[in-house]
């Protein structure tokens, strides 16, 4: 499975966006640019786009937002980490820590993007 950081997979860098261009030709691109963001914050930004899209062209959305958050491989962000660094010792229950607080923002985002749309 992909490193929610590098986004390293199989050895190689695995982190895309694909989508139908304006001229309805598909598009996959490879997106070096996002290497180092966590990919949690990244799937819970392009959500809170979609939905806010929606609103403006007034067009049904269906999307399904599947959690990327898992217990293995343990990957959390560095910023969660840091906020129980001072009263959670153990370097894996920080990082399961950070992992479940990354999934509980993200999904708070989601909500109030779609309460506002």
């Amino acid at each position: 499975s992909q490193d929610y950081n590098t986004h390293i997979r199989g050895g190689g860098y695995d982190l895309r966006s694909d989508y139908w261009n304006k001229h309805g030709h598909f598009v996959d691109d490879v997106r070096y640019d996002l290497k180092g963001q966590y990919s949690t914050e990244l799937y819970t930004q392009r959500m809170v786009d979609l939905i806010s899209d929606k609103k403006v062209t007034g067009k049904p959305l269906l999307h399904l937002h599947g959690i990327s958050e898992r217990t293995c491989p343990s990957h959390g962000s560095t910023a969660y980490k840091d906020q129980y660094s001072t009263h959670i010792k153990d370097g894996q229950e920080q990082t399961f820590a950070a992992m479940v607080s990354a999934m509980d923002e993200g999904i708070g985002n989601i909500t109030k993007a779609l309460e506002a749309a």
